[in-house]
Order: structure tokens, then sequence, then C-alpha cells
């Protein structure tokens, strides 16, 4: 072998030992977008104002992801009484829409039922005010895969989470 080609090799080696030695030290700290994370921190990403959502976003993607969902089971929190409810909904461009009703069944509270519809564009829930109306009452909503979550207007201080069936 001549003098070159061990140059070469040594210099292919040396390279070689110095990168695969980066490979396996601790991830640094990394920066995008201006904001620093720690590379091997992996946590979900929680609109302002709503820690502990169980994951939900702000965000179109999950929107369109809760719209995939045919039948919710809902509960109402945060008033003086609990509230349970129940929404049905099918896909209709821009996110989804179909009923809600108080009570646990669709089938015994579809008379009483108002129309629902979800709008992935501005991420806002909106109910009809009385059975038979459009919906008109919206409330910026938070979504993930399996559920979707909004503040309720008729009932002071609650928040409702629809969880899927």
């Amino acid at each position: 072998m001549s003098l070159a080609t061990r140059s070469l090799a040594a210099a292919l080696v040396a390279t070689c030992a110095v990168a695969c030695a980066a490979e396996t030290a601790e991830p640094a700290a990394r920066t995008t977008g201006g904001a620093t994370s720690d590379a091997g921190t992996a946590e979900a990403p929680v609109p302002p104002g709503a820690a502990g959502n169980d994951g939900r976003e702000d965000t179109a993607s999950m929107c369109f992801a809760t719209c995939q969902n045919v039948a919710f089971s809902c509960k109402g929190t945060g008033s003086a009484k609990q509230l349970a409810f129940v929404a049905q909904l099918a896909f209709e461009m821009p996110g989804c829409k179909g009923s809600f009703a108080e009570g646990t069944s669709t089938s015994s509270n579809a008379a009483s039922g108002v129309t629902l519809a979800v709008d992935c564009s501005t991420r806002k829930v909106c109910l009809g005010v009385s059975p038979g109306e459009d919906p008109s009452a919206c409330a910026q909503g938070t979504f993930s895969a399996f559920s979707f979550a909004f503040p309720l207007a008729s009932a002071a201080g609650a928040t409702v989470v629809c969880t899927r069936e």
C-alpha cells in the first residue's frame, strides 16, 4: 500500500471515530424557531391557558382528527351540577356537523337536541340555540383524535368534554 493510500485510510478512520463518538453523545439542547427544547424530552403541546387538557390541541389537524369519529359521550364540568350529553357527528366541510343532546342516549333525546357544528378552519365548536336552528353560539375548542372540549355558554363556567364512544 502506498504512503498516500495509508494516509487516506488513516484520515477516514479518524473521521469515523469522531463522527461515531458524536452520535453516541447525549443529545444537546436544540433551538428551533427561537425556542429552546431538550431533544430528549417529549412533552405534549398544550394551548395557552389549557393546562391539563388531556393532550387536546387548538390545531386544524387535531380538529379534523376529531371529525373522523361519529359518536361521543360528553360531560359538562365546572358548573354547580354535572351535565351529561351525547354528540353524533358526520364529516362536513370545513369539519363536521351533527346533533348535541342532553342525556345519555341520542334516541331518547333526539327531539330535544340541538345542531352541533365543528369548524376546523376556525377551530370553533358551535351549537344551535334551540332545536332545528343553525349553529350560531360558538366557542373556541381544543381537539385530539379521541376527544374535544369547549366552554358551554348556557351553563356558566361549565366546560364540556366529549370523548369518543
